[in-house]
């Protein structure tokens, strides 16, 4: 057996090295000649490698199958939290006017219970819509994946991650919402009802009432205090007063009274003085509160709105990184389309090495090379015409013309001439010419074509 040497590796083992990484040995019309390995051996690996390909794109379209069903299931979890949160709030807003709720007013810890849930609820159907659309989003971008034929990788770590974290979620309030209708069930259940209800006030009255009521305790707390001691101050000027007159003259009993009433005075004026101070402060601290609660509210709308910016830029972003993987898929693609047998063997003329390129002369290169893919496509081989299918022939058949340049490449075995040419070996240049103008800057970037 003749074993040629090519960079330091024997021609000989090439076929099972490429087989052990992964890759279908081609072989070119040119290089079978060269090569003494039986047909039958080439065509048993090209089989093999065929089988494997197609058993890795039915594993990748499995796992994208599992997980858009499993991102459909989370879709559904959240939609139909969406539906239980919006039953709890018709549920709740009936309670505000029905005899239920009538009944759950006339118990104090059922009572005191609701009112805690309406100040915090426990989810709202705004967070709940925008859970789903991104779970719809990535839903549409898998359809999108399995629909394309040649798909040839899967999800990464995020949109997975972000669809469990999104299934959590909904399960969690789902069951905070089942355990609230079911303290809903009990409570009424426990609720009084041995009452007259037409003439009980509805729970949204009662918590109105009940909100006003505890307003007015504050207030009537303050006045308790001032009042207090107003009787106090008026107490200690009686004994005072009492005590002089015990001791003293009634002149000077007198005397005291009047400076007890001056004094008296000089207090209320100086009380009044005090409390118009103290509403005084009290007003620039409600303003001073105001300022405070408009700058805060300013900083949480520019803090929003740097926010959307944010989100905005991320979703640039994301476009940029999505396109970028698309082309590369598209690109990984091509360059499997080139290798594939099909491609090899319909444009063995252009990929197999020689000496002759488009439009030189006999002799003109030393070289030996690919066809080079500028020089083809300047040569009008690559314009999608009759001219350019013309020179395709030429370039690819033994033509009278150029054909007898190339003594190295293998040729399409049939004529040149348009007018003698077959319908089928016509629609077979015309896809060859296709996949150049397809493939052409892949192959180059591949080492297949020359530049």
């Amino acid at each position: 057996m003749n074993i040629h040497r090519v960079g330091g590796i024997h021609v000989g083992t090439l076929p099972v090295l490429l087989l052990v990484l992964g890759f279908a040995p081609v072989f070119t019309p040119a290089a079978r000649a060269q090569t003494t390995q039986p047909d039958d051996l080439q065509q048993r690996i090209d089989e093999r490698m065929k089988r494997q390909q197609e058993e890795e794109k039915r594993r990748i379209e499995r796992l994208l199958q599992q997980f858009a069903d499993r991102t459909r299931e989370v879709v559904g979890t959240l939609g139909e939290l969406g539906k239980k949160g919006e039953a709890l709030d018709t549920r709740m807003k009936a309670l505000l006017k029905n005899d239920d709720g009538k009944r759950l007013a006339a118990d104090p810890d059922a009572f005191m219970e609701f009112i805690e849930t309406v100040d915090k609820p426990p989810l709202t159907a705004e967070r709940v819509a925008s859970r789903k659309r991104a779970i719809e989003a990535i839903l549409t971008g898998l359809r999108s994946d399995t629909d394309n034929a040649n798909v040839g990788f899967l999800p990464g770590e995020a949109p997975r991650r972000e669809v469990e974290d999104a299934d959590g979620w909904a399960r969690e309030r789902l069951v905070a919402i089942g355990e609230l209708q079911a303290w809903f069930d009990t409570a009424i259940a426990k609720a009084p009802k041995e009452l007259d209800l037409s003439k009980r006030v509805t729970l949204e009255e009662a918590i109105q009432a009940f909100r006003a009521e505890r307003r007015e305790a504050a207030r009537r707390v303050i006045m308790r205090s001032r009042e207090e001691a107003q009787r106090e101050m008026e107490k200690e000027l009686r004994d005072t007063a009492k005590k002089a007159q015990e001791e003293e003259e009634r002149a000077k009993i007198e005397r005291l009274l009047r400076e007890s009433r001056a004094e008296m005075e000089r207090q209320r004026i100086e009380y009044e003085t005090r409390l118009k101070a103290m509403l005084a402060e009290q007003k620039q601290q409600a303003v001073e509160a105001e300022i405070r609660y408009k700058d805060l509210m300013a900083e949480l709308e520019r803090a929003r709105i740097l926010a959307e910016a944010r989100r905005k830029a991320e979703d640039l972003s994301a476009d940029i990184e999505k396109k970028k993987i698309e082309e590369a898929a598209l690109k990984q693609q091509r360059i499997q389309k080139c290798q594939s047998p099909e491609v090899q063997q319909l444009l063995a003329p252009f990929l197999t090495k020689g000496y002759w390129q488009p439009g030189d002369k006999v002799g003109a290169n030393v070289d030996l090379k690919p066809i080079s893919y500028s020089k083809l496509s300047g040569f009008g081989a690559l314009q999608p015409t009759t001219g350019g299918i013309q020179k395709l022939l030429q370039v690819a058949t033994k033509d009278i013309k150029y054909g007898i340049f190339d003594k190295v490449r293998p040729r399409w075995p049939y004529t040149s001439d348009m007018r003698k040419i077959k319908p089928e070996q016509l629609e077979e240049a015309k896809k060859a010419q296709a996949l150049l103008i397809e493939l052409g800057e892949v192959m180059v970037e591949q080492g297949m074509l020359s530049p």
